[in-house]
């Protein structure tokens, strides 16, 4: 148990990378282990400072059991080796930081700069040939994935990316560190096998909250809000919240707001349901590429799941008495569903294991996809779901979605989007970036200019600049007095 009078200073690894925009030089540090752990800033010093701060505030926010694992994880020091692999992608020359270290007797490498954790188990030596095979996969997954969001440069990594320490005090413990292990706590997730798979059991709800969360918990701030949308949102809730619920999938373009409408749609359930909250359907959220942590999984992923969904449908409520509703299950990559557990030897997939209990009416799950992406599904899977199709709105019911928009990233970010910096973005977006449709193509690029934490208030050059960094474009391009050579162009 952690003792709050007393302290200890964790040395936890980081991958420190730098970016530059022109005007302003920004640093951002992340812990090696858990990503999510991060903070920027324009120097390095103060970059420590955030950094401590961030990784404090996530400590204190867990739970006594679950603050072994964080600590497990934000100090975990292997003896690791940092490499720098090089690879051509569409005629350009990327850099991709990983590191390796050894685990009992496996050899895993890892690449930080991902947008997500990406495990992979060396099997050849040299390893550089097997890494870029599994990096063009995983990428093309991405590409495939985030639509007009995928831009190469959120993975590569740039020449002045390191890994370094950063010292966090933190709570002691009374138990010393060597008693969490690494293998004892972050192994199953990764590895899953060898000599603990027939003894290892897994629980439920535990495997759940490790690589997912319920959005119920949420609410009433942390989800999205679908303006304009009652057809759809009517059409979902009446759906997803009945006690036969077949599978669903919300199929739009990218940016149309499928999860806006799913959000919307939780938040009418919520409001409209009288019940105690233990006998409410509860909707998670889970990534199916966190079953194996990215890594190649000897069989174990069976089990984690199986576990999962054994606690999704027999929930019960805490007198025991009577069952609870089974809660839902929402996933976002149906591609994965497809490809997790597959092998040369073995097709036996993610979907194959859900598809008795989306038959039998079991398990209540919601996709949220791409036409294109639903349209390579396989037939037996997708005739099983109830389709409910999101168009994109008109252009003038878009405006109105994006002012409404507007409205909640000022009052989350505590900030100010001026009126030009709305202009300038629906001009970048028809001109540009129009793949994304509306609204989500101009409101996910007003966020991504406030989370860069470069203009408070939101401006139209902020804008154009965030733009221009994203897309690698010379102001120039923008400039209707300036002339290009041909070879320029």
């Amino acid at each position: 148990m952690p003792s709050p009078d007393k302290t200890d200073v964790v040395r936890a690894p980081v991958l420190i990378s730098r970016t530059y925009d022109g005007h302003t030089t920004r640093y951002k540090a992340a812990a090696l282990w858990q990503p999510d752990t991060a903070a920027t800033a324009t120097t390095l010093t103060a970059l420590s400072s955030a950094f401590v701060r961030e990784a404090q505030r996530n400590t204190h926010t867990l739970e006594a059991d679950d603050q072994v694992a964080y600590r497990s994880w934000l100090q975990y020091k292997p003896d690791f080796t940092t490499n720098r692999l090089e690879m051509a992608i569409d005629g350009a020359t990327y850099e991709f930081i990983y590191v390796r270290f050894e685990l009992q007797d496996l050899t895993v490498g890892m690449l930080p700069g991902a947008s997500e954790e990406l495990y992979f188990i060396v099997r050849e030596q040299p390893a550089a040939p097997q890494l870029r095979s599994l990096l063009k996969a995983y990428l093309q997954q991405q590409q495939q994935e985030r639509g007009d969001d995928f831009e190469i440069e959120d993975y590569a990594s740039s020449p002045d990316d390191h890994i370094d320490f950063i010292e966090v005090p933190l709570p002691e413990y009374t138990l010393s560190e060597q008693e969490w292990s690494f293998y004892n706590y972050m192994a199953p997730s990764l590895i899953a096998g060898g000599d603990t798979a027939s003894s290892e059991h897994f629980d439920g709800e535990t495997e759940l909250r490790k690589i997912g969360y319920a959005l119920d918990e949420l609410l009433p701030d942390g989800l999205d809000r679908a303006f304009y949308r009652d057809d759809e949102v009517s059409a979902v809730t009446a759906a997803l919240y009945t006690a036969d619920a077949p599978p669903i999938a919300i199929v739009g373009p990218t940016g149309v707001g499928k999860t806006a409408i799913l959000h919307q749609a939780l938040r009418r359930y919520w409001q409209q349901s009288g019940s105690a909250a233990y006998n409410r359907r509860r909707l998670w959220h889970l990534d199916p590429n966190r079953l194996i942590s990215g890594m190649s999984v000897l069989g174990k992923w069976q089990q984690r799941i199986g576990a999962i969904l054994q606690y999704l449908t027999t929930r019960r409520t805490p007198d025991d008495s009577l069952p609870s509703p089974a809660d839902a299950l929402w996933i976002s990559n149906v591609s994965a569903l497809m490809t997790i557990g597959a092998t040369s030897q073995n097709r036996f997939t993610l979907a194959d294991t859900l598809k008795p209990l989306l038959e039998s009416r079991q398990l209540p799950l919601v996709v949220t996809t791409t036409p294109e992406a639903w349209s390579k599904a396989p037939h037996q899977f997708t005739d099983l779901f109830t389709v409910l199709p999101v168009a994109p709105p008109s252009y003038q019911q878009a405006v109105r979605m994006v002012l409404e928009q507007r409205v909640r990233l000022e009052y989350r970010y505590n900030t100010q989007i001026a009126p030009d910096a709305l202009r300038r973005a629906f001009y970048l977006h028809r001109n540009y970036a129009h793949r994304a449709v509306l609204p989500g193509g101009v409101v996910d690029m007003l966020r991504s200019v406030i989370e860069s934490g470069r203009a408070t208030p939101v401006t139209a050059s902020a804008v154009q600049r965030h733009f221009n960094e994203r897309h690698t474009l010379s102001p120039a391009f923008f400039d209707p007095e300036a002339t290009f050579e041909p070879t320029m162009l």
